[in-house]
């Protein structure tokens, strides 16, 4: 699927392209849905229980529980099943799109992944040759606020091979429930109002497509706890608990302002879920309180 790059763990696997290698080590008794016959997806409903305040949805297969259903599922090509209309912004080709999901095995009925429980979110790039093709395919068009399940054979997601690693195994369809929060055309750097400054901390330099220059002047003493300075404050939608954010960043060592890391050498930004990004903090923290080299 790539939704999200090689950050986003469980997550990127289930949205990206198929790692053959990691597929092909599915066991010889592995099972196979290759030889299941085709169910039509209007079978396919999604129930949705409240757990604890949170709106958790699973998929019903003829009215039963997925598992309990009319197993193996198998389509031949990737049909959709419209849930919610929706009457948001059309998603574009080419725009990165945020959506919750869920999703199932349909030879066995079982529960792969789901962004729900944790009400996070993930963020789809149309434009990646990464994204799974029937995701690239059924995403543009779609409205913000509109929900959907989606039925992808092997040809269109994982291929014969499947994904041992996400419990996929060679020739099974997979459904998911997708749920489009909104679409957006990624920047290529950040717009909006410049913020002064404060005097004193290291100048940053930055044109968006190359790593930023960032200055560390001669008599600044090396911090000793996490300090945070917005040059830009940003005019789109502000960021929410539990979606996924996608940033560039350079990095430098505050000794000799040396760059160590930035995601503009490759030109692809990083994506992480804000859980990634608290963690990130709680590092770069652990790192200044350390007898290491701070970083800017």
């Amino acid at each position: 699927m790539s939704a999200c790059s090689s950050d986003g763990g469980d997550d990127a696997a289930a949205t990206s392209a198929p790692d053959n290698a990691a597929a092909t080590s599915a066991g010889p008794d592995s099972a196979s849905s290759t030889a299941a016959a085709s169910t039509d997806i209007a079978d396919v409903d999604v129930d949705v229980a409240d757990e604890d305040g949170v709106s958790v949805p699973s998929l019903t297969l003829g009215g039963d529980t997925f598992a309990d259903g009319a197993v193996p599922f198998s389509l031949e090509a990737t049909e959709t099943k419209e849930v919610d209309e929706g009457d948001g912004n059309t998603v574009e080709a080419g725009e990165e799109v945020t959506v919750k999901y869920l999703a199932v095995n349909g030879t066995t009925g079982e529960e792969l992944l789901s962004t729900f429980p944790t009400e996070e979110s993930v963020v789809m790039d149309t434009s990646s040759e990464l994204l799974l093709p029937a995701f690239a395919e059924t995403l543009v068009g779609q409205k913000a606020g509109s929900s959907y399940i989606l039925g992808m054979p092997p040809a269109d997601g994982f291929g014969e091979a499947g994904n041992a690693n996400l419990g996929i195994n060679p020739g099974d369809t997979v459904l998911f429930y997708v749920e489009v929060i909104s679409s957006a055309t990624p920047l290529s750097q950040a717009e909006g109002e410049e913020v002064e400054p404060k005097d004193g901390l290291p100048t940053v330099e930055a044109d968006g497509t190359s790593p930023a220059t960032i200055t560390i002047p001669d008599d600044l003493d090396a911090p000793d706890e996490l300090v945070v300075e917005q040059l830009i404050k940003g005019e789109r939608a502000e960021v929410e608990a539990g979606q996924t954010v996608s940033v560039h960043y350079t990095g430098v060592k505050f000794s000799d302002g040396e760059l160590f890391d930035s995601s503009l050498t490759s030109g692809t930004p990083s994506q992480r879920s804000l859980a990634q990004a608290r963690s990130l903090k709680a590092g770069m923290k652990a790192w200044l309180d350390s007898p290491s080299d701070p970083v800017c």
